[in-house]
């Protein structure tokens, strides 16, 4: 009866040779040319679908709160295009009253960190805006 010889742990730090058949096409090292369309799409950048439905869901909070703030007779309306407005101190304005005002759909006050994602979203918006 054979008995397996025990294999040997081998500590060299050469490494052994081995040969592949790698054929031409897995031999290219960069990828392939980029064409207009794809640049055009990098040159955007990519937002991460959080990032992104944060941001929907900031900018949905600000409009509802737009909404309900012009119905009150005794308040002055929010700017329809405020968002998109260049006057930085009408935007603060604005977003100060926001942050004040703003509430859960029960009526109760939102925790810090909702208030900065919030005001996070509406920053990503402003800066597309170049506002």
């Amino acid at each position: 009866k054979l008995t397996p010889t025990p294999k040997r742990l081998c500590l060299s730090l050469k490494r052994k040779h081995v040969e592949h058949n790698i054929n031409a096409q897995e031999q290219r090292r960069f990828a392939p040319l980029v064409t207009s369309p794809q640049r055009a799409v990098a040159a955007k950048g990519v937002v991460p679908l959080k990032t992104e439905a944060s941001t929907q869901w900031a900018v949905r909070n600000f409009n509802a709160w737009s909404v309900e703030r012009s119905k009150l007779s005794d308040a002055q309306a929010v700017p329809p295009d405020i968002l998109k407005s260049h006057d930085a101190k009408l935007v603060c304005l604005w977003m100060c009253r926001f942050v004040m005002e703003t509430r859960k759909t029960d009526g109760s006050r939102y925790p810090p960190a909702s208030i900065r994602s919030m005001v996070s979203g509406l920053n990503r918006v402003l800066k597309e805006n170049k506002a």
